[in-house]
């Protein structure tokens, strides 16, 4: 017993010591950093150039028109048909109700919004029934589903 007393104390003092110097020398860093001349002037670099330094470059991306953007890139009928489809398989397997009905669309022309909304139609049928046939059983999406971004 008095061998673990006699060896403990020096690990105790080594311990302390090394503690005390730790505080001491934190205390310095805040010192020193509380003493960093805070008043230098920084460097703002000039970013502005002479228009005859640089040669003029003609616009080589093509920039879409302003009322293409948000349009749907398929065409009318396989729109139609992919988003009539999930939206009737959703609705056949949530719901059993039609609640995701819409056959509007951002076609350009009439034709193809009559195409888009005739293909959705159909679409939905399709996704609707297959999807309240099996409802109550392990329903899984179907394969090539596309993921909305």
């Amino acid at each position: 017993m008095i061998w673990a007393i006699l060896l403990s104390i020096p690990f105790v003092a080594i311990t302390v010591y090394f503690k005390l110097t730790a505080n001491d020398s934190i205390d310095e860093e805040k010192t020193k950093l509380n003493q960093i001349d805070t008043t230098q002037d920084i460097a703002i670099p000039n970013t502005t150039i002479a228009p005859d330094v640089l040669p003029v470059v003609e616009e080589t991306i093509a920039v879409s028109v302003p009322d293409s953007m948000g349009t749907d890139r398929r065409p009318p009928l396989e729109a139609g048909d992919e988003d009539g489809y999930w939206d009737g398989w959703y609705d056949g397997a949530e719901t059993g109700e039609r609640l995701r009905y819409d056959e509007s669309s951002r076609f350009r022309t009439t034709q193809d919004r009559e195409t888009y909304a005739a293909s959705y139609r159909e679409g939905y049928e399709k996704g609707f029934e297959e999807a309240k046939s099996k409802r109550g059983t392990s329903l899984e999406e179907p394969a090539g589903k596309q993921t909305e971004s």
